[in-house]
Formats: structure tokens, C-alpha cells, sequence
């Protein structure tokens, strides 16, 4: 009995050794180094490689394992110049509210004049509130002078869970446009003033049911195809519909619901600027060909779906250092340790690369055919969300096949904090 206990505990042992990723030096002819993530170098030669893998793409979605690396932003902004200027992308899609966007739009595109500090302070959640987010959309915004309005940078939002400031924006432009009945603004004006923390009263459900039915007919009969701000206000309704859905949603539901919605609003993006190249910024779990749990599907799993391999999934990852994120028991954004990772983590294998900074693309089939261990079984991967949770909770990992989440990978061995910028609310 005793020698089958030793047995039993051996084999345990070695299981769980055998769990532990390691780094084959013979992995790093796989890489393509990553020089720098200063967005503002002189040049981009390293870049070559990935521009190859991703400038033929219809979408490209940039991911990130945290909201708040500056090192993921500088990168990214790295290669969303060389997607505007070397492939012609003209469309920005962000991880945010489609309603709350639009305003960001129009200063980049120079309709309004204001100050983009400002603006994105009082209009973006808080995780893009920093200093290198704003050096992107000045970079947008100089890209788009003196350029005629097809030619230019169009930057929106893929959520929908602002939905008092969509119904008061509809009511605004309704009225403008000689579009408002009464019927319609009874029903925004109690849709502004529902306070999603209490049950809704049959009476104000039945206004609101009333008043989304009559935008459908609205917009069913309006020419949305040829005329932009018309297709702008359409894509707004059906966020009214959707925030509404998701927030009378409970549990793993409402992840569910985000995800379907902001795959559905991305498509109607796509068709409002008629089918231009789009690139898409969100959370690694966003953006993820597959999720780590098959009950949720995330976004980039449905625009997979139907783009195929004109879409490509481009996660991010880091081994150690902090990042900007809310931690609760401070009550406020600010940088976090992310701590040494759990040894079984992914990362701790990519840290030993030759490059401290690297591509990797996981389309190639060779790449996956010597990388098995790290690329087609399941590993544990870093991932900090809108929350900050101690250092060895399990929560800031999730376990997943890296080939099958997503179509290639940018890794950063040190990750430092992104700097805030106040907001405005």
C-alpha cells in the first residue's frame, strides 16, 4: 500500500513538473524582435515583418493582457501609423461607447475644435485616460489635416453601456433633423431618467418598448445607406436596445451579451464606412478568436466567424512589472504591481527568449509544429481586467490555447504603467 502511495505521489510529481513550460533556445529563430516601443522613432524597420502579416487583413484587432501598459499603447501606436500610412486603414474602433465616441470623432476629423485631453477625460472610460492615448489621437488628428473627408482617420466606439447619454443624444439630433415625434421623445427622456440600480415600472417599460419600435420603423424607412449621420443614429437605437438587454442580464450573461453586442456594432461600423480597413482596440479577452471558456464567446470569435482570415486576432503579453489599473481598496486608478507570475504561466517561458520584446505569428504552421507545448495545449496567460486583484489571485490568469485565442503575439518582458490623465466627470 504504501510502495502504490509513493507511486501515486511520484507520478504527481512529475505531472506537475511536467505542466511547467519551459524555453527552447531553438524557439527564438521563430522571433521576430521588436527594437523598440517608442512610438516616435525615426524608424520602423523591425515592424517589416509584422506589416507583412497584417496589412493584407480586412480587420485587425490589437489586443492587450492589461488596460494599463504603457509599453502595449506605444506599441500599438507604433503600428497603427504604419496600418494608416503604409495599408490604408481608415477606421478606429475602440473598446468604448459608440454614443460617447462620436464627439471624439469630430474633433479629429476637425469638425469641432477642442482640447483631446479634455474630451477623452470626460468621454472614455477610465482606462484610456493617459498621457499615450492622447499622443495617438494627436497623431490621428494631424494625420487627417488637409485630408478630404474619405481619406480620413474615422475613430468610434464598439460598446453600448452608456445608455442615458445615447437617449440624450438622440433626443438632441432627432430634433435637429425634424425627426422627433412625440411619442419617441417621451420615451428618451424616460429612458434618461431610468436608474438601471431599480427595477423598471411596467408603465415606463411600456413607453421605452414603444419608442425603441418606433426608432426601427424610423430608421427602416430613412435612406441610412447614403446619408452618414442618419446610419450614425441608426447604429445609436440599436445601442439603446442593447444596453438595455445587457443590463436587465445577470451573472456570466452580461459578458456574454457585451461581447455578442460589440461584435454586432463593429459589423455595423464596417458597413457604415463602407467596408474601409478597420483596426480594433480592446482587451485580449475581447478581441480573442476563442475564449478560455466555451460558454462565453468573445467578440473577436463571432467577427472570426464571418471575416475569416481577412480578421486577425493580435494579442499581447508581458512577464512582470505594473500597470495602471482601479484598485479598490484605494478607491482610485493608479499603478499596481503585477508581481513575479505564477511559474506555469506562459510568460515565465517567453521571459527567457532571446528577445526581451518579440512577434510571433502563429498562422505560420511551422511555427506551431516545433512550439507545441507553448502554442497548442492549454497554458496559463497573464491577464489583468478593469479591476485590480492581488498578486496571486488566480484571477489574473486564464487558461487557454494561445494558437487557438489568437492569430499571432506581441510579447513585452517589463510592463510599466500608463500616466493618467484627470477626468472630467
Amino acid at each position: 500500500m504504501r510502495f502504490f502511495l509513493l507511486l501515486t505521489v511520484l507520478l504527481c510529481s512529475v505531472s506537475a513538473v511536467s505542466s511547467q513550460v519551459t524555453w527552447d533556445k531553438e524557439y527564438d529563430k521563430y522571433l521576430f524582435p521588436i527594437e523598440t516601443t517608442d512610438p516616435n522613432v525615426a524608424t520602423n524597420d523591425d515592424l517589416i515583418i509584422i506589416d507583412n502579416v497584417l496589412g493584407g487583413r480586412q480587420i485587425v484587432a490589437l489586443g492587450e493582457a492589461t488596460h494599463g501598459t504603457k509599453e502595449f499603447v506605444t506599441t500599438r501606436h507604433r503600428l497603427i501609423k504604419r496600418l494608416i500610412t503604409e495599408h490604408g486603414f481608415r477606421v478606429f474602433v475602440m473598446e468604448d461607447d459608440f454614443t460617447s465616441s462620436l464627439e471624439i470623432d469630430q474633433l479629429l476629423t476637425g469638425e469641432v475644435d477642442g482640447d483631446i485631453t479634455k474630451v477623452i477625460s470626460k468621454n472614455w472610460m477610465g482606462a484610456w485616460r493617459n498621457k499615450e492615448m492622447v499622443s495617438i489621437l494627436n497623431w490621428i488628428k494631424e494625420f487627417n489635416k488637409n485630408r478630404e473627408k474619405e481619406e480620413m482617420v474615422r475613430v468610434y466606439g464598439c460598446d453600448m453601456t452608456w445608455y442615458s447619454f445615447a437617449a440624450k443624444k438622440m433626443l438632441s439630433e432627432l430634433r435637429v433633423n425634424n425627426l422627433l415625434s412625440r411619442d419617441i421623445e417621451i420615451g428618451l427622456v424616460s429612458l434618461m431618467k431610468y436608474d438601471r440600480r431599480k427595477k423598471m415600472k411596467k408603465s415606463q417599460k411600456q413607453t421605452i418598448n414603444k419608442m425603441l419600435d418606433l426608432l426601427q420603423t424610423l430608421f427602416s424607412d430613412l435612406d441610412i445607406e447614403n446619408n452618414k449621420q442618419l446610419g450614425k443614429l441608426n447604429i445609436m437605437s440599436k445601442t439603446l436596445v442593447q444596453s438595455l438587454d445587457y443590463y436587465s442580464s445577470k451573472g456570466f450573461m452580461k459578458t456574454i451579451k457585451r461581447d455578442k453586442y460589440m461584435a454586432e456594432n463593429c459589423k455595423y461600423i464596417f458597413q457604415l464606412e463602407k467596408h474601409k480597413k478597420m483596426i480594433i482596440w480592446g482587451h485580449n479577452q475581447h478581441i480573442a478568436n476563442k475564449s478560455d471558456n466555451s460558454a462565453k464567446p468573445p467578440m473577436g470569435s463571432y467577427l472570426k466567424k464571418q471575416f475569416v482570415d481577412k480578421y486577425y486576432a493580435l494579442g499581447f503579453a508581458f512577464f512582470k512589472g505594473e500597470f495602471t489599473t482601479y484598485n479598490p481598496t484605494e478607491r482610485k486608478s493608479m499603478a499596481c504591481p503585477a508581481g513575479e507570475p505564477n511559474v506555469n504561466c506562459v510568460d515565465v517561458a517567453f521571459a527567457d527568449a532571446q528577445y526581451p520584446n518579440f512577434f510571433i505569428d502563429f498562422m505560420n504552421p511551422i511555427v506551431l509544429k516545433h512550439m507545441p507545448n507553448l502554442l497548442v495545449k492549454k497554458v496559463l496567460s497573464r491577464s489583468g481586467g478593469a479591476l485590480y486583484f492581488p498578486v496571486d489571485d488566480n484571477r489574473n490568469y486564464r487558461k487557454h490555447i494561445l494558437s487557438k485565442s489568437y492569430d499571432g503575439l506581441i510579447f513585452i518582458r517589463n510592463s510599466t504603467a500608463t500616466t493618467l490623465i484627470p477626468s472630467s466627470n
